[in-house]
């Protein structure tokens, strides 16, 4: 299959863990088709073997294409991280397991103090064997010397898609965007055909330190593309509602919560089981005028989940997870349907 980025307006970055995983792998295929989403590996439940993972993903995908990414965390990585993080040959053993994926289209490594001679090798052969590659800097200001080089290198830029990744951008919009227009503009006079994603996420680590009850939260990272021009700049990507920073969940008791994902926020409620948890959750979801009935009509799986715990059927889903893979299900579904005109218009285009 002929891949082009053009092809795709929204690109989710998902960690391949359980729940983010469920999360994709429940969408409609209409969806699946519409989206050409960036997997970074990462253990899967008990499963920590790269080329394990991999079959897993591949099988969500149903022979679809995909971008392969690796996760470099010590709280996420799998076994064979370390081996792929070494700049040795280009980084060939990242490379030769890239290449025995079905599917994959590869995401060249830019691990910290790596010689750029190696990332640019990288992206040579990726490009020479895969065709197409990618490149995602999650520190775009620090890379930009690297960018250059990448896209001064390869035969066709028409073959390389560049990832600005700022992390969690919550309260960091306008210093983001400032960042972003910089970086895009100092690539742009490079080769100005060169296409770029611009990704983030403002999903909280602890949604609670908002309002231990419910609220809703805006979704930062649609308010960063717009500020950059939206459509007409970059594409749009996020993590698809996840905190894009890894950390070790503390050990407590918790409280059952439910997201209710929209185009341009997040609305939860928090309630605790003796109050009536996770029905009650959804019954007070479900009560919202922001509720849209027609998402449980359409089969949506996260609404379908939502609407069966408000009448009381919380089979397999009395725990946190579960409720991790609705939003993340609900989340794509939305970014996937969400046009984005009205955030394109008048929202402070630092382009000028």
């Amino acid at each position: 299959m002929t891949i082009s980025f053009d092809d795709y307006t929204y690109y989710p970055s998902l960690r391949t863990r359980l729940w983010e995983m469920r999360g994709y792998k429940e969408l409609g295929a209409a969806e699946k088709e519409r989206v050409l989403p960036m997997f970074v590996l990462t253990k899967h439940n008990q499963t920590t073997g790269a080329g394990a993972v991999c079959q897993v993903v591949q099988a969500s995908l149903e022979e679809r294409s995909f971008i392969l990414d690796v996760e470099s965390s010590p709280i996420y990585a799998c076994d064979d991280t370390n081996a792929f993080l070494d700049p040795a040959g280009g980084f060939q053993a990242w490379r030769n397991f890239v290449q025995a994926q079905p599917g994959a289209i590869p995401t060249a490594l830019l691990p910290s103090g790596a010689p750029i001679r190696d990332i640019v090798r990288q992206v040579i052969e990726f490009e020479r064997v895969n065709e197409k590659v990618v490149v995602r800097s999650r520190s775009p200001a620090a890379d930009l010397s690297t960018l250059i080089a990448i896209i001064s290198a390869v035969d066709s830029v028409e073959n390389l898609l560049i990832v600005l990744d700022f992390g969690y951008v919550r309260s960091r919009v306008p210093a983001c965007a400032v960042d972003a227009a910089n970086t895009i503009n100092a690539l742009r006079n490079v080769d100005p055909t060169v296409r770029v994603v611009v990704m983030g996420s403002s999903y909280p680590r602890s949604a609670a330190a908002y309002d231990d009850a419910g609220a809703a939260l805006e979704i930062e990272e649609r308010i960063l593309h717009a500020a950059i021009g939206g459509n007409t700049v970059a594409i749009y990507g996020d993590h698809s509602s996840i905190h894009p920073e890894p950390f070790e969940p503390l050990p407590s008791r918790f409280v059952p919560r439910i997201d209710y994902a929209l185009a341009d926020s997040w609305i939860f409620r928090r309630v605790r089981e003796d109050k009536g948890g996770f029905k009650e959750c959804a019954e007070q979801i479900t009560g919202l005028t922001d509720w849209d009935p027609r998402l449980v009509d359409q089969q949506v799986w996260g609404a379908v989940k939502i609407q069966a715990a408000a009448d009381g059927d919380i089979t397999r889903m009395g725990t946190p997870g579960a409720w991790i893979a609705v939003r993340v299900n609900l989340h794509l579904w939305q970014q996937i349907h969400f046009a984005g005109e009205a955030l394109d218009e008048d929202n402070g285009d630092v382009f000028g």
